[in-house]
């Protein structure tokens, strides 16, 4: 027996079959593609949507960062200026503070040198009162002749 190939069959069955694949490309694989170009799309959008968030999130944080470096800076400066000044106004309320102690202390011995010459005229006197006093004892008479 022999195969033979009957166009007309082929035909009808090749018909159907491409009536099929044109239904099937417009219900089915059309809206399919489009679905997917629309998901790589979206895709995509989002991935360049994150590298610009991305982005911009580094150069804030980047902003951010100068910020507190010119900060730190700021403080440092005005803490070195703050412990300058008050330094400087210590060494001022110390010089004072001696200047006022060195004038304590010289009117102190000012008035330990008059206190020293009251007492030493004191007894000086008492020594010459106690003097005369002996030596009247002693030679029995009253040595204040005034």
């Amino acid at each position: 027996m022999q195969i033979s190939v009957d166009p007309v069959v082929v035909a009808l069955q090749v018909v159907p079959f491409l009536l099929t694949m044109i239904a099937l490309h417009f219900i089915i694989f059309k809206p399919m593609l489009a679905y997917l170009d629309q998901r790589e799309q979206a895709r995509v959008a989002g991935r360049d949507e994150a590298l610009a968030l991305q982005a911009g999130i580094e150069e804030k944080l980047a902003q951010i960062e100068s910020r507190m470096s010119q900060a730190h800076s700021e403080v440092v400066d005005l803490k070195s200026e703050r412990r300058t000044k008050a330094l400087a106004e210590a060494e001022a309320r110390q010089e004072q503070g001696r200047h006022q102690a060195n004038q304590r202390l010289d009117a102190a011995k000012d008035e330990l040198g008059q206190d020293r010459l009251a007492a030493s005229a004191t007894l000086r006197e008492a020594a010459r009162e106690l003097g005369d006093d002996i030596a009247g004892r002693v030679l029995g008479r009253d040595l204040k002749a005034g």
